[in-house]
């Protein structure tokens, strides 16, 4: 893949963006040229997460990046999972056996390919939004400020998302 979609390119250094290009789902991580020495060389640990949260009747969706093990390079993309483009890259993350995450300046600095780790929690969740009430842009956006509070950084986030599966 040698087009950096534009959506990613707009956003701010450490913004970590996933993009569903037909069946696939690939992750962005958005960077400076200065910023990529803070990132691990080709050959490091590449976790990938789908926690997710209900708070005051929202399910609440992020996809949770973490690189060489380190709270430093972990990033997060939250899912408003009530809207159409959530729920397709959802359906297409189930579809997919491995994931591109491209770190990116304006050029693709590095990539990793991993196996799909999120396909069956993704598609847990595409299945249990058939039968949640849906909620309103102002309700979710309500509920990702509770949750930020909660979990101020993505490490924050990654932590508490370990803590779901005890």
């Amino acid at each position: 893949m040698s087009d950096i979609p534009a959506s990613v390119l707009a956003k701010p250094r450490g913004s970590l963006v996933a993009v569903a290009t037909g069946p696939e789902v690939v992750l962005y991580l958005r960077d400076d040229a200065f910023g990529l020495k803070r990132y691990p060389s080709q050959r490091c640990a590449v976790d990938l997460r789908l926690g997710t949260w209900e708070l005051d009747r929202v399910t609440l969706a992020a996809l949770i990046l973490r690189l060489a093990r380190s709270d430093a390079t972990t990033f997060d993309y939250h899912l408003d999972v009530s809207t159409p483009p959530a729920v397709r890259l959802l359906q297409c993350l189930v579809g997919q056996n491995q994931i591109d995450i491209h770190v990116v300046t304006e050029t693709i600095a590095r990539s990793f390919r991993i196996a799909n780790p999120v396909r069956l929690e993704a598609g847990y969740l595409v299945n249990r939004l058939r039968s949640l009430p849906a909620w309103s842009p102002e309700e979710y956006r309500q509920a990702l400020v509770r949750l930020t509070k909660l979990y101020p950084t993505a490490h924050a986030l990654w932590w508490a998302s370990l803590e779901q599966e005890a």
